[in-house]
């Protein structure tokens, strides 16, 4: 069965470049000035060629001699080039924001020297150049914002709060600007970010007697509604779970959505105080147990959960075999797209059910100036540039998901081109934003917390090796004894 669920199964990486080029048809971004007036996210129209401007002035000198002579001659403007490091593949940085590069050389007059880093090699790479060597290797990065605190104090990352003003800052939502901050100052302005909100099959839920028009917005509900959609002889599971191990960073944030729903977090204070953990009370508890029950007490996923990530949630969910799916924004792209998904309008969007609140992981990158870059104020004119709300409308628009900025929210809900049920994604994204708590706990060792202690806890609970009690009471307990 999981041969045939998975058959067409498409990497992440892959399905979000595709999504980005098919995730809006026949939009115009010429109603936004300097967005260069081509297709964005059209699938029949590719993004437009990096070209490099060189701008020229005319300067004019007067020789005193006899006669006078007037010479006239043409340099071109010498400005800083910056080293902008990035996510080699990312649909968001190595191909929007790529694409807009000679915008920002026009009107800048500054050069952009382009570098793309494989995901898996970030963070190595830059404790190396901007930790350990402080080489001043790039100006801009594009940074994962669950390493600030690591990164910070390892003296790596420039302060911008002098850069930005108050009203400017005001723009962005709380919940994306946060991941920036650490110990009270900005290191940087947010680019993306990712929360997860639930995808269903509003043609199953009418041949269900659900009415599409009210998804599940409790745990109960959720649980009710899936075992309602389960039919296992038809290959149609009501919901589904994420069980790989260790090395999927993805999978964690699965369980961390449903901890922040029950109310709970990995610290008492997740913000400023790591001395006491908190991850094995209740509410984490009844997280990993509400899990392990959809998979085993329930029976409304799809057997294989051990090996499944969001690469094979989508993939299933497109192929027709979940009626519902927690997962990211890239899946809409995909969803919409005719020539790889069966679900073309025949499903919707909306929050993640709760249990005692509305909350999930929102997960950010932004873009950040190293303490060791020689030309900060050329980088920051990056930064400015590359976050500003015409920019980020744009970005929304080829690759759809949360809006940072109220501006460019308001942008995109004013644009006629722009298909309703993509506005109602990305206000759903946008609204389950607001709901967000960081995924950037301020912790020097929060990487090693999420995606080796969490992520080796989850496999543990949903293959009955151990309770889910005894799993996260030992991941609490494994945490104590990293941080102590």
């Amino acid at each position: 069965m999981e041969e045939k669920n998975l058959s067409r199964k498409i990497s992440r990486r892959k399905a979000i470049g595709t999504a980005g080029k098919i995730a809006i048809t026949a939009v115009v971004t010429g109603a936004v000035a300097g967005l260069g007036g081509y297709l964005i996210g059209s699938s029949s129209t590719p993004l437009p060629k990096t070209e490099t401007v060189t701008k020229t002035e005319t300067v004019t000198k007067t020789i005193t001699s006899t006669p006078a002579t007037t010479i006239t001659t043409t340099k071109p403007l010498t400005r800083a080039e910056i080293v902008v490091a990035v996510e080699a593949g990312s649909p968001h940085t190595d191909g929007y924001m790529k694409s807009r590069i000679s915008a920002f050389e026009e009107k800048t007059g500054i050069k952009v020297k382009w570098v793309a880093i494989p995901h898996e090699q970030m963070r190595e790479k830059f404790l190396t150049e901007l930790v350990v060597g402080k080489t001043g290797a790039y100006d801009v990065i594009q940074f994962d914002g669950p390493c600030i605190a690591e990164f910070v104090e390892g003296g790596a990352l420039e302060p911008i709060d002098e850069y930005v003003s108050p009203a400017d800052l005001n723009d962005f939502y709380e919940v994306a600007i946060e991941p920036c901050m650490y110990k009270g100052k900005l290191y940087g302005l947010p680019y993306l970010v990712h929360d997860q909100i639930l995808y269903y099959r509003t043609d199953l839920f009418r041949e269900a007697g659900l009415d599409p028009e009210k998804p599940p917005t409790t745990w109960d509900e959720l649980v009710e509604y899936a075992k309602v959609l389960t039919k296992p002889e038809e290959n149609i599971w009501g919901f589904v779970v994420e069980g790989k191990g260790p090395g999927h960073p993805e999978v964690p944030c699965k369980y961390l959505d449903f901890l922040y729903a029950a109310g709970g977090s990995i610290f008492a204070d997740d913000e400023k105080d790591f001395s006491k953990v908190v991850l094995d009370e209740t509410p984490g508890i009844e997280a990993m147990q509400f899990m392990v029950d959809l998979l085993h007490k329930y029976k409304v996923c799809p057997p294989g959960a051990l090996g499944f990530d969001c690469a094979d949630v989508h993939t299933m969910f497109m192929q027709g075999v979940l009626a519902m799916a927690h997962n990211w924004p890239y899946q809409f792209g995909l969803c919409i797209d005719p020539s790889a998904s069966k679900v073309v309008d025949k499903f919707d969007v909306a929050l993640m059910p709760k249990k005692v609140r509305i909350a999930g992981a929102a997960f950010a990158w932004f873009l950040a100036i190293p303490s060791s870059s020689k030309n900060k104020e050329a980088a920051w004119e990056f930064v400015h540039f590359m976050t500003s709300s015409e920019e980020l409308y744009g970005l929304n628009l080829y690759n759809p998901g949360p809006v940072m900025r109220k501006s460019a929210a308001k942008l995109i809900e004013d644009d006629p081109k722009v298909p309703d049920l993509t506005k109602k994604f990305i206000r759903v994204c946008t609204e389950m934003l607001g709901h967000g708590i960081t995924n950037a706990v301020k912790h020097t060792k929060y990487a090693v917390i999420k995606d080796e202690i969490i992520g080796g806890m989850i496999p543990e609970a949903l293959a009955q090796r151990k309770t889910p009690e005894k799993a996260v009471k030992d991941a609490a307990e494994a945490i104590r004894e990293l941080i102590k």
